[in-house]
């Protein structure tokens, strides 16, 4: 077993990683290997960024231990990272595989294989700051009022999919790995297998009891009710898989109005947080539900809760009405926006309050599409009677968001000009 394998398989059976977490680890690991010696690999050699990757397994079964220990060095980890930068890789995931090398430098120096972790001092590119994205409480209440008795079995777990994360903020793996034991109804609480294989209980509400009944009870209908039967199935009967759930929550927000950005499970987990944060909950129970292992990890959602508060203020103030009360709120889709395009963003939208003081909030949504003008730009503006939507395709999001402005700008002067006339 090569110190790669050694390395993985301590992640697993002590650290306790999740399959998705080690099969991250042993992926950048491999990527590395490849970059140190590209003679090995010539199919592969740019598989250190997003080209062409080798065969996990071929790698492993390649690996030489004294060439790998004598080719980790700072000036090895520098060049590596260097390249996945220019291949466009965003900071976030650049600092993620400078995490997993950095682990498994920890780990060589625990072994005696190496006397210091040269991944330890090297400076990390700077992340862009994201708040998380959540949907609005509204939004929310128009999901739970369109409800219908002669729902399909189909239809019930669909909707009882999104209201589960809704109302615990469950992770997307741990819905996946959810038994029908998981679920206790007569202490009314939910078993979580979380990360790590950590085990928490969360409770469940009175609205989500109800509709985990009527699930059950059109349940049993189709399968055995046993305590390891999975909780959730796909059509064909078998345990869900990952990306059958984002089909399912991106098909039941799609059709609903309300929820624009991304429609995810994630998204909603974020929302249960944000929700319960501006309800009054303190953040250390909200830590508890969401299985966060540390508190920073949950702190996050204090921000959204002080944008909240300062929308508040900004609206209801007599003296901060004058302007300069428009949120504007960008969400990248499958891609982290770099700052100099935020600040074009932020520069060239928030221009259009001046056309029209009532604007509250404007919504950006940048989308990669797989055609020729392959930036999608979609601009949601509110105001008190007149929400306007603007979306456009350019060969950049530069000059979509451009051509989304100016024609905002000339809907926002009639809006201005039919309120005058009133």
């Amino acid at each position: 077993m090569s110190l790669l394998e050694e390395y993985i398989d301590y992640l697993k059976n002590v650290r306790r990683y999740s399959g998705r977490t080690l099969e991250i680890y042993a992926d950048v690991l491999c990527r590395f290997y490849v970059y140190c010696f590209p003679e090995d690999f010539p199919d592969c050699a740019a598989g250190s960024g997003n080209g062409h990757v080798c065969d996990r397994n071929d790698v492993y079964s390649r690996v030489e231990d004294n060439r790998l220990v004598s080719a980790f060095t700072a000036v090895m980890v520098r060049g590596y990272v260097s390249d996945i930068m220019d291949r466009g890789i965003c900071a976030r995931t650049v600092n993620l595989h400078m995490s997993v090398l950095s682990g498994f430098g920890r780990f060589l120096v625990k072994h005696g294989a190496i006397r210091t972790n040269p991944v330890k001092n090297l400076p990390r590119p700077k992340e862009s700051r994201k708040l998380p994205f959540f949907y609005s409480e509204d939004s929310m209440k128009k999901f739970y009022g369109h409800g219908d008795e002669e729902e399909s079995f189909g239809e019930l777990r669909n909707r009882l999919i999104v209201s589960m994360i809704y109302s615990t903020g469950m992770r997307r793996s741990e819905i996946v790995s959810l038994d029908i034991s998981s679920v206790d109804l007569s202490r009314r609480i939910i078993r979580v297998k979380g990360k790590g294989d950590k085990m928490r209980d969360i409770p469940i509400i009175p609205s989500l009891y109800e509709e985990i009944l009527l699930y059950l009870n059109k349940f049993k209908e189709h399968y055995p009710v046993l305590s390891a039967t999975p909780f959730f199935m796909t059509d064909a009967g078998r345990r869900m898989y990952p990306a059958f759930v984002d089909r399912i929550v991106k098909k039941e927000l799609d059709v609903r109005d309300g929820f624009t950005g991304k429609r995810s499970p994630h998204v909603l987990r974020h929302t249960f947080a944000t929700h319960l944060l501006n309800a009054g909950a303190d953040l250390n129970s909200i830590k508890e539900i969401l299985g966060h292992s540390s508190l920073a990890a949950t702190q996050v959602y204090t921000h959204n809760s002080f944008e909240q508060l300062k929308q508040i203020y900004l609206t209801a103030h007599p003296r901060a009405k004058k302007g300069g009360n428009m949120e504007i709120r960008v969400q990248s889709v499958k891609f982290d926006a770099d700052k100099k395009l935020l600040d074009f963003i932020d520069k060239k939208i928030g221009r259009l309050e001046k056309f029209y003081e009532d604007v509250v909030k404007v919504e950006v949504t940048l989308t990669l599409l797989p055609e020729h003008e392959n930036k999608n730009v979609r601009v949601h503006v509110y105001a008190p009677g007149n929400d306007i939507v603007v979306e456009r395709n350019a060969h950049t999001f530069e000059d979509a968001v451009v051509d989304c402005a100016d024609i905002l700008k000339d809907q926002l002067v009639k809006a201005k000009e039919k309120k005058r006339g009133m």
